[in-house]
């Protein structure tokens, strides 16, 4: 009786195990989607240049775009560590965190991703994470940098807990670029 149930039982697990090496694998992205050709040669280049943040950057843009907020994460997590210090990256990571509804982590990547952007235009480090130079940041990401960081303390003011389906997210958005629209016309 026990040989037959441990062949039973080996039998079933030799089932299961070819059940799950026979299948093609599956893709998170439609090899057959218009941008796949420009994904993969955005993840070529990459592997072939990983010190290149431009196209770190644009990988992790394009992941966002597509709404693969996780796969844009990956990409800021994967390149090399002197790479994540960049102002527009780390704004990457924050807008990736926002998308997974992480909007504590987000915000207080925003904040980090401002600061740098201002130690690359000069001003002194706001915060002890600002990172060495040289970094890469023009007055108009700035305030990028800072509208997104001003919509995410918003929604963490507000208790936003998923900015994809609460509409308050949008309102805080708008707010913030309101804001940022009036403090560069006051200037």
């Amino acid at each position: 009786m026990e040989i037959r149930l441990s062949l039973g039982l080996l039998a079933l697990l030799g089932v299961i195990a070819f059940s799950l090496t026979a299948r093609p694998p599956i893709s998170a992205l439609p090899p057959d989607a218009p941008y796949a050709a420009e994904l993969a040669a955005l993840e070529d280049s990459l592997a072939a240049h990983p010190a290149d943040v431009q196209v770190a950057r644009r990988l992790a843009g394009e992941y966002l775009r597509l709404g693969r907020p996780a796969f844009a994460l990956g990409v800021v997590r994967a390149v090399r560590p002197a790479l994540v210090v960049d102002p527009l990256l780390t704004h990457r990571l924050a807008q990736a965190y926002e998308a997974l509804g992480r909007l504590d982590d987000a915000a207080i990547t925003a904040s980090v991703a401002r600061a740098r952007c201002l130690r690359a235009l000069g001003e002194p480090p706001a915060l002890l994470f600002a990172a060495p130079d040289p970094l890469q940041c023009t007055p108009a990401a700035l305030v990028a940098l800072e509208q997104h960081e001003q919509a995410l303390l918003q929604m963490v003011r507000w208790g936003v807990t998923d900015p994809r389906t609460d509409p308050r997210a949008r309102i805080a958005h708008r707010t913030a670029e309101r804001f940022v629209r009036i403090a560069s016309r006051a200037e």
